[in-house]
């Protein structure tokens, strides 16, 4: 009754909804996001999205959700996320819930599960050597996610992922961030020459110091923290371009 009563009402919104998740261009996804935002607020479209089965959504539709989870109302966007993440909706909505993924803070017990999914991934990646180009995208985004998190982890866990990788040439396009999360989390590099020759002791230490001084004060890192360190960000392929190996 609610949703019929919705329908009948706001037939312009629905209709720019429609328009949205068609949408197959990730750079006329962002201004449709902007427009759709500022013409309705985020309130109002929450409803709609709150009156419809995710799950009959195709995965492009999904994706584009995805990439901007503030249209989700709160009390399912969480779960929705993680069903993303254990790959349930196709791995280009797995993508696109890795990056919508920073654009609200979490739970220390959710960080945990998603730092978990990412580690999972990044060893499926080197387990079966998947090399093609767009599994080393959402590698590579979820380092970038993983970068945003401020929690204490278990370095050990880590380093037995993160090795992994790094010995490994054919993952060089995600060295960089991997380096990054070592020095994060401090994990000592002098026991262990073949990852030190790997990645170089000068760029580690060198990241070191970046790092020690953001620590010193126990801050997340934000945007502007990311562009002092220098993280990489891989391209997004859009859905309509998107060849997966």
């Amino acid at each position: 009754m609610f949703f019929d009563l919705f329908k009948k009402k706001n037939g312009e919104l629905l209709a720019d909804l429609e328009s949205f998740l068609s949408i197959k261009e990730l750079d006329s996804l962002l201004s449709f996001y902007n427009l759709l935002e500022k013409k309705y607020g985020i309130i109002k479209i929450q409803k709609y999205f709150n009156n419809q089965k995710f799950d009959l959504f195709d995965e492009q539709q999904k994706a584009n959700i995805l990439f901007y989870p503030a249209f989700l109302p709160e009390d399912i966007r969480l779960n929705i996320q993680k069903n993303a993440f254990d790959d349930r909706y196709g791995e280009y909505a797995l993508l696109a819930a890795v990056v919508g993924l920073q654009e609200k803070p979490l739970s220390d017990e959710d960080i945990k599960f998603f730092i978990n999914r990412i580690l999972q991934f990044l060893y499926a990646i080197s387990e079966y050597q998947r090399k093609d180009v767009f599994s080393l995208t959402i590698a590579s985004r979820m380092l970038n996610t993983f970068l945003l998190f401020d929690i204490k982890l278990k370095s050990h866990d880590i380093y037995k992922t993160v090795a992994l990788l790094i010995n490994d040439a054919d993952f060089k396009v995600l060295h960089h961030n991997l380096l990054l999360i070592l020095c994060k989390y401090q994990i000592n590099l002098s026991e262990n020459n073949e990852i030190k020759q790997a990645i170089g002791i000068e760029n580690y230490n060198k990241a070191m110091q970046i790092f020690s001084i953001m620590q010193k004060d126990k801050q997340a890192l934000n945007n502007e923290e990311r562009s002092i360190i220098g993280q990489l960000y891989s391209p997004i392929p859009s859905f309509s371009n998107l060849i997966i190996a």
